[in-house]
């Protein structure tokens, strides 16, 4: 289970990073509406962290922003977004058409 949780918070932290917040930006920590429990934070220096703070577990990886594209790469994982941020709300939207939403902290 817990590998799953941290396959989906890489997933939503693809998703924070291709939505940035009322100031134009992806950095920043943002927390998944699907489940509240993980903590997605994208720094200035193109690195992403996600946490599961209920766990302690903790996930690293990079990301890359190209126009309205969020790529996220974590190991052997890779995933692309298109993503949209509207006030403090990041929406990323997987190639299968899903949609995630995340709230800026």
């Amino acid at each position: 289970m817990s590998k799953r949780l941290l396959a989906l918070a890489l997933v939503l932290l693809a998703a924070f990073a291709l939505a940035a917040c009322g100031s134009d930006t992806i950095v920043g920590k943002w927390k998944d509406n699907i489940l509240g429990v993980t903590i997605t934070e994208f720094t200035q220096d193109g690195r992403v962290i996600i946490e599961v703070p209920s766990t302690s577990q903790k996930l690293e990886g990079t990301y890359k922003i190209e126009n309205d594209k969020l790529t996220t790469r974590s190991d052997k994982t890779k995933r692309t977004y298109t993503f949209v941020i509207e006030g403090d709300q990041l929406k990323l939207t997987d190639k299968s058409g899903k949609i995630s939403t995340y709230t800026r902290q």
